[in-house]
């Protein structure tokens, strides 16, 4: 089995490359697991059937005005990000974006990474809102105020919309 550790406040949290779960052994080795198949009862706001949890390494790096494309565009598809793990290897402050940055709907303010610093959001105990979702047919971008490359991974859904 392949799998990426990466350690996150103290945390170590595991990515299994071919099934694409995260785990974490958090504070007394409580383990959590995100895999599965979402019901869309439990999705803020969708009206038709979710796809299964999906994982997407992020290796931005371009400052570009139309920002990084991280998922692109799903035609009839919301993207509904559940988690985020982002690490930046330099000074920089992000946005996320529902199409390209430069033309798109910002999903969230300026968020400030240090040198060597990053997040993590943790997906909501029963899917019940999301952390970013796109409009319909439309891709998650994430725009750069430098050309600093900026990794991790998002996990999410596609809801019918």
């Amino acid at each position: 089995m392949t799998m990426q550790r990466v350690l996150i406040g103290g945390q170590l949290v595991r990515i299994d490359d071919i099934t694409g779960k995260v785990s974490a052994d958090i504070e007394d080795a409580i383990s959590a697991t995100i895999s599965g198949t979402v019901d869309t009862e439990n999705v803020a706001g969708a009206t038709g059937s979710a796809s299964p949890v999906k994982r997407v390494p992020v290796a931005a790096a371009s400052d570009a005005a139309a920002g990084n494309v991280l998922i692109g565009a799903v035609a009839g598809k919301s993207i509904r990000v559940l988690g985020v793990m982002l690490i930046a290897a330099g000074d920089v402050d992000a946005i996320f974006y529902t199409a390209p940055a430069n033309t798109g709907v910002a999903l969230s303010g300026v968020i400030s990474i240090a040198e060597g610093a990053g997040f993590v959001c943790n997906p909501p105990a029963a899917f019940a809102a999301a952390w970013l979702a796109t409009e319909s047919g439309e891709a998650l971008t994430l725009h750069l105020s430098a050309a600093v490359v900026v990794s991790g991974f998002l996990t999410y859904i596609e809801v019918d919309a």
